[in-house]
């Protein structure tokens, strides 16, 4: 959909990075529900996300930040409108810590997809879940599962392969 080229050692680390991911989740103790179709949604259009990203390279990052935020904002207006319960005082560090976060790594993201084809970035996106059960860990005290530690280390050793072989490439 992009017109880039992409080289089968890049086909091969997604793949790779895509099957561990099934073999952590183990898709068929899994039960149907809305957060799963949820989740479903949010990598379907997450992908669109991606492919639109990448066709305005052009563009400066702040931009495609605002205009992202500003997207957003009105899509779940409407929904949160229903649900909306204001935070605690309380709360407001650690949301403010968030927003901040958030921005950082969306501008991180702007930019890599800039800068680099998607192909690249791909098994690269399958890292989140190794950061994500770090962080599961150290503030929720969750320990990870056998396949979670291995597909992890499968998933770095992947997404490492194929950013290696971007650079050979260059």
């Amino acid at each position: 959909m992009l017109g880039e080229r992409i080289l089968r050692r890049h086909w091969i680390s997604s793949v790779i990075c895509f099957v561990s991911v099934l073999f952590i989740v183990k898709p068929g103790s899994m039960s149907w529900d809305w957060g799963l179709l949820a989740a479903l949604g949010m990598v379907l259009f997450g992908s669109f996300s991606v492919i639109q990203t990448r066709r305005l390279t052009g563009e400066h990052a702040v931009v495609l930040m605002i205009y992202y935020t500003i997207g957003l904002a009105v899509l779940t207006a409407v929904p949160a409108a229903f649900v909306w319960v204001p935070p605690r005082l309380s709360d407001l560090p650690a949301l403010l810590i968030i927003g901040a976060l958030a921005q950082v790594g969306q501008f991180c993201f702007l930019r890599s997809h800039q800068l680099a084809e998607a192909s690249i970035l791909a098994p690269l996106s399958y890292v989140v879940i190794v950061f994500s059960s770090v962080a599961d860990y150290l503030y929720f005290g969750i320990v990870p599962t056998l396949s979670l530690v291995v597909g992890g280390l499968v998933i770095i050793l992947a997404a490492f392969m194929g950013t290696q072989v971007a650079r050979a490439r260059r």
